[in-house]
């Protein structure tokens, strides 16, 4: 018999293939994170006049219709003079409608205009700071640029009920109401007056103070609200309503909260949204557990229904099509998150719609709906993949594209996901929610940035967080994983972890944020650990005791928005002392021991003298034979 040279292999290779549908991985050598950071946080006062005044308060009065998007009337700002002197001063209307006339401190000015931009002429200049007011009469027909944008009406053919209705986001105010679209300068407070039909209500934001009748088949409903306002929040809200009131009760306050609901005046329209609107009051209660109190308490919450495939925030009233749970937990949202404060610009609108999209997630959560949370997971981050090249933060170049703002798949939904990825990277509800708390401390009833977010966090959390938002809200893409394992025999056992870390996008080819693996042991227990990647290839190892590891989780809470490419299981050569062979020339088998079950299977390999390799084994046990008679 020849001499034979015994060499083993323990080969096992577990391919995912979740990743088959993405391109290989990119391979580079900077894994500095290349982000939209370097451009300004702030976009330019969009129109350069924007600092000529500031606005202080509205008074809106005008008359609309269900029928159409006609409108006329009149709107009264009081305004404080900017830091230079004011002989001109500009505002916005579209040239579809017509205006009558333009009045400052009560008397009539010249105004000329060129497109959308409206200047007035002042026969005696403003002084720094001094208080003025300014008036326009104007009436006219909105030729509607976007569907459901500006002031727009409707059929809705499910009711057959008429809607006329407002939704000025981002840049659509300036379609129905003169105005000033500068998202820094909040109102401090607006009475909305609109007149219509005495078969019809008017809901839009605060108070309904009074419904005056104010000529034969007229009536005007006067809404008033005394807290600071966006331009675009502003709301007109027209049809044959019947109105349906709710009650929230929130810790902190010993008086209710009015949850008003104008519903279509339809014997079908109560009965098919009530279960999910009698949701609300409970939302209300819950978010101001989380976020702090209602910011609104003092006035109302409510919605008006109409025709409209989603739904818009509108300060204390939001304007709603579908009456879905989830649509209004977002909407209610926003009422902290965009309303109270707002995105200082919008390239950071994720502190408005990243925000509101993960409440979707915290309602389930707060109400125990375990598979729903499962399921918006899953969808949540399936659709922020979809922009594998995307930023949550929006480039400068589309600050006034409506199409990059309101992305749904990385606004909305990368933004949901990297705000639950940064509860699990702070690893602490407490300080998490009294980061949240704080952050309206500081910026209710003003305007914060995804900047301003992040240092909050920090000062309450003590993380720094500069990897972390320089990755994932200014970065672009997701990472890719490639995990390997192997149990090493020892005193004590190991386990070794390769993690291989690319993105998918080369601008940001390296995320740092910790993964967690569970190792299912020998003893039928499990261990949860998280390991932190400082490079785009790592190694770890990790003590087991006597125990040996059975399978590798990745990420087995699935926080992470990424990508599983590979995860593959092997180990070492075996030392001498794992393994027995005994050899039996006479009656032409070997004998093989393999000292531990969690080394198999295991391949045997017979080689000659020479190198070369004359016979094979599969060893799937602890204790097996196998013939050589043919050698």
């Amino acid at each position: 018999m020849k001499p034979l040279i015994v060499t083993l292999f323990t080969v096992l290779v577990i391919n995912t293939g979740l990743f088959a549908q993405k391109n290989a991985a990119i391979n580079s050598d900077d894994w500095k994170c290349s982000s939209y950071k370097e451009t300004p946080l702030y976009n330019q006062k969009s129109l350069p006049w924007y600092d000529q005044y500031d606005l202080l308060f509205a008074f809106i009065d005008v008359s609309v219709t269900d029928t159409s998007n006609d409108i006329s009337g009149n709107v009264l700002y009081h305004a404080k003079a900017g830091s230079t002197i004011l002989d001109t001063m500009n505002f916005q209307l579209i040239a579809d409608l017509t205006i009558d006339s333009v009045l400052v401190d009560n008397d009539v000015v010249p105004f000329t205009r060129l497109n959308e931009v409206v200047t007035l002429d002042f026969s005696t200049a403003l002084n720094p700071g001094q208080l003025f007011t300014w008036q326009v009469y104007y009436h006219g027909k909105p030729v509607n640029p976007t569907n459901y944008r500006g002031l727009y009406h409707v059929l809705d053919d499910v009711y057959g009920m008429n809607v006329t209705y407002s939704l000025s986001e981002s840049f659509h105010l300036k379609e129905w109401l003169p105005c000033k679209e500068d998202v820094m300068d909040k109102l401090d407070s607006v009475w909305t007056f609109i007149t219509v039909d005495t078969s019809l209500k008017a809901g839009s934001n605060g108070l309904l103070t009074q419904v005056t009748a104010v000529a034969p088949g007229k009536n005007r409903y006067e809404w008033k609200t005394r807290y600071p306002m966006a331009y675009y929040l502003i709301s007109v809200n027209v049809a044959d309503y019947s109105e349906y009131n709710l009650y929230a009760h929130p810790a902190g306050i010993t008086d209710s909260i009015l949850v008003q609901n104008y519903l279509y005046d339809h014997p079908n329209a109560l009965p098919t949204v009530q279960n999910d609107l009698d949701r609300t009051p409970g939302m209300i209660e819950l978010y101001s557990d989380l976020f702090g109190l209602y910011p609104y308490w003092q006035e109302k919450y409510g919605h008006c229904q109409v025709k409209l495939n989603g739904a818009m925030e509108h300060q204390t009233m939001t304007t709603i099509g579908p009456f879905l749970d989830w649509v209004i937990a977002h909407e209610l949202a926003h009422q902290w998150f965009g309303d109270y404060v707002t995105c200082a610009n919008w390239q950071d609108i994720w502190v408005n719609e990243g925000w509101a999209t993960y409440s979707e997630f915290l309602f389930y959560e707060g109400t125990h709906d375990n598979t729903r949370m499962t399921t918006w997971v899953s969808e949540t981050y399936r659709n922020a993949k979809l922009e594998p090249n995307g930023s949550v933060y929006v480039p400068f170049a589309d600050v006034n594209n409506e199409g990059r703002i309101f992305s749904y798949h990385l606004s909305y939904k990368k933004g949901g996901a990297i705000n639950r990825m940064l509860r699990y990277y702070i690893d602490n509800d407490s300080l998490f929610f009294a980061a949240l708390k704080q952050y309206f401390i500081l910026y209710g009833d003003s305007n914060a940035t995804g900047e301003d977010m992040k240092n909050v966090m920090e000062n309450v959390t003590g993380l720094s967080l500069s990897n972390y938002f320089d990755q994932w809200y200014y970065g672009q893409g997701f990472p890719i994983y490639d995990v390997a394992w192997q149990n090493i025999p020892g005193t004590p056992n190991t386990v070794d972890i390769s993690l291989s870390v690319t993105g998918t996008s080369p601008n940001t080819p390296f995320f740092s944020v910790p993964v967690q693996m569970k190792l299912n042991l020998s003893n039928g227990t499990d261990s949860i650990v998280k390991l932190t990647p400082t490079s785009g290839s790592n190694s770890f190892s990790i003590q087991t005791g006597s125990l040996y590891c059975q399978s590798v989780v990745f990420d087995p809470g699935d926080y992470i928005c990424d990508s599983l490419r590979t995860m593959n299981q092997g180990s070492p050569e075996l030392a001498y002392s794992q393994l027995n062979v005994y050899f039996d020339e006479k009656e032409n088998f070997i004998d093989v021991n393999v000292a531990h079950s969690y080394l198999l299977p295991l391949t045997l390999t017979l080689y000659s003298t020479e190198g070369k390799a004359v016979k094979t084994f599969e060893i799937s046990q602890n204790n097996s034979r196998h013939t050589i008679s043919d050698l």
